[in-house]
């Protein structure tokens, strides 16, 4: 899957945009603790279906990931479909980082993440 998103735009990212890294105060909107990568938009929207982390009722629920990326999506410039896909791609990775770790309870917790974006994705191809 990764390989088939990896073509789409490239451009200066966040990194780890997810509801702790966003903040409101007297300028504003902030994004805190950027990492600084390059590539796609969709990868930063897409790291915001995987979050909370302490909220695995929500991270498991994939009417929550299609409604998340229907409204990511526009605000990046692309489509539902690639905002799915690349967090479903981050949910696998972060299992293998917690595999990496022996930390098997988390991987589990990521997968069960990754497979409920994969079913939002799967109704969203359905439903086009």
């Amino acid at each position: 899957m990764f390989t088939a998103l990896a073509g789409g735009p490239v451009q200066p990212l966040h990194g780890d945009l997810h509801h702790d890294n966003i903040l409101f105060g007297r300028r504003g909107w902030l994004a805190i603790d950027p990492h600084g990568l390059i590539g796609d938009p969709a990868y930063d929207a897409a790291n915001l279906l995987y979050n909370p982390l302490e909220r695995q009722d929500l991270r498991t629920d994939p009417a929550r990931a299609h409604r998340l990326a229907e409204v990511l999506a526009p605000a990046v410039q692309r489509p539902v479909a690639a905002v799915l896909g690349y967090g479903f791609c981050h949910a696998c990775l972060s299992a293998a980082w917690h595999l990496e770790d022996g930390d098997v309870a988390e991987a589990e917790r990521s997968l069960a993440a990754a497979q409920a974006i994969q079913a939002a994705l799967n109704a969203a191809s359905d439903a086009a």
